[in-house]
């Protein structure tokens, strides 16, 4: 499950459909008013885990609760968040994008590299040249064009904001490559 998956908005939409009740029903069932259920369902109002499972117990479901083992390939720990579990997913999608565009060698750094993505986040990706790329015929480099266009093809992938730094910008922008996460 993902993490939108499991929200307690997510959650009670499918507790509502498995019960095949109303906003209106469940609050009834669950002894609550319509305004409680409402607001959790439009996230205006985080339930305590009591109110979560007195919910879900009102509509006849259980709530199941487990716990697993981390995931071997989690990065000790790093990547772990929303848009670091999408690349890593999409691992093989990202670096081929990247190689298409003359890129190789990409490091995540920053909150996504720490696993400290906030709702809004910028996916920042240090990159080295595959190769020398031709200065376009406006004389700019042909990379800058094609970090633009990696980083949207990334960016619907990622699910997150993009930007792309050669290994030179990365240093200049004060990222080290002891925080760099190999992808």
């Amino acid at each position: 499950m993902t993490p939108e998956s499991t929200s307690a908005r997510a959650l009670f939409l499918r507790v509502r459909r498995m019960a095949d009740l109303t906003q209106r029903e469940l609050a009834a069932a669950a002894g609550v008013t319509h305004g409680v259920v409402s607001r959790y369902e439009s996230r205006r109002q985080q339930p305590t885990l009591q109110a979560l499972e007195r919910l879900v117990d009102a509509a006849g479901l259980e709530l199941v609760w487990d716990l697993r083992h981390r995931d071997p390939d989690d990065h000790d720990g790093q990547l772990r968040g929303p848009v670091g579990r999408r690349l890593r997913t999409d691992r093989a999608e990202v670096l081929t994008t990247l190689a298409r565009h003359g890129f190789v060698r990409p490091r995540v750094v920053g909150p996504v590299a720490r696993s400290q993505e906030e709702p809004i986040c910028l996916l920042v990706l240090v990159v080295d040249l595959a190769e020398a790329v031709a200065p376009t015929p406006t004389g700019a480099p042909g990379w800058a064009r094609s970090k633009m266009v990696a980083s949207g093809a990334i960016q619907a992938i990622a699910g997150a904001a993009v930007q792309i730094l050669l290994t030179e910008e990365a240093s200049l922008e004060g990222y080290t490559e002891a925080e760099a996460v190999e992808l």
